[in-house]
């Protein structure tokens, strides 16, 4: 019974062991997973920044053309 109970004990101890691995693993992985966000989050936005100034230009350009066809 005593072997019983001290073989349970280490195996609830390993358990314990790979919960408290894993468990920070887990947060390893939050933190690359949350760090990794906001790096797409700027470059969407750069990308977004870069789409609208080309919007622009092509209006402009549009514009002119327009205006240089109608004189």
């Amino acid at each position: 019974m005593k072997e019983e109970l001290m073989r349970a004990w280490e195996r609830l101890s390993v358990a314990e062991e790979a919960e408290e691995r894993l468990c920070c693993q887990l947060g390893e992985l939050e933190a690359e997973a949350v760090s990794q966000a906001r790096e797409y989050r700027a470059r969407i936005m750069e990308l977004m920044e870069q789409l609208s100034g080309a919007e622009k230009l092509l209006r402009s350009a549009t514009s002119s053309f327009s205006s240089t066809m109608s004189q």
